[in-house]
């Protein structure tokens, strides 16, 4: 685990994203180490983001115990997807989405956190919108709570991911077109290993 978040894997070039190893440990792990988060330089910014956190926090766990000179350290990285929330984003009438975020901070141009365009591997999110992957911090509920603006606005915000019509678009060969935003089964089978 250790190694996985601290050693940059060869990329192999795979064809379906050049920026990073498309098969071994954390392709955009320069990013993460560097910035924080994963800049649109690299495929999938906003989902390896979120990944890399929750990968954080799962190490930080595991070094609370076999080696607990690290944990502070996973712990904190484990906060990156909050480098990529903009405050002044808005869709949908809610402020405050996670978006591609560039070293010096700006976002990519005409983001919109309903659109992930292909959601392939060279797309900003894989197999998700990134108004989906805004859901996908179990691990510090806490701060997703208070940067949703609060909890009465965040049950909002969740009702509205199950409203029908809400997707702008395909949403590449990964996920499925039905619905409104939340899609349960794509959600899922993009973040389990089978």
């Amino acid at each position: 685990m250790r190694t996985d978040a601290e050693v940059v894997p060869y990329n192999n070039f795979g064809p379906a994203d050049l920026t990073g190893s498309t098969k071994e440990g954390r392709g955009a792990l320069l990013d993460w180490l560097q910035y924080g988060y994963v800049t649109p330089s690299f495929g999938r910014s906003i989902s390896r983001t979120v990944e890399y956190s929750l990968n954080d926090f799962a190490l930080s766990q595991v070094a609370k115990d076999l080696a607990p000179e690290d944990y502070d350290k996973y712990l904190n990285r484990s906060a990156g997807w909050q480098r990529i929330w903009h405050k002044n984003i808005s869709s949908l009438n809610f402020t405050g989405f996670l978006a591609p975020t560039w070293p010096n901070g700006s976002v990519t141009p005409g983001y919109d956190p309903l659109d992930c365009g292909e959601c392939e591997w060279s797309s900003h999110s894989y197999e998700a919108l990134p108004i989906e992957y805004g859901w996908n911090v179990p691990f510090d509920m806490r701060s997703l709570i208070k940067f949703m603006g609060g909890e009465k606005t965040m049950e909002q915000r969740l009702d509205q991911m199950f409203v029908p019509g809400l997707r702008k678009g395909d949403v590449g060969s990964g996920g499925t077109n039905t619905l409104g935003s939340f899609n349960i089964l794509d959600s899922f089978v993009s973040r389990t290993s089978f």
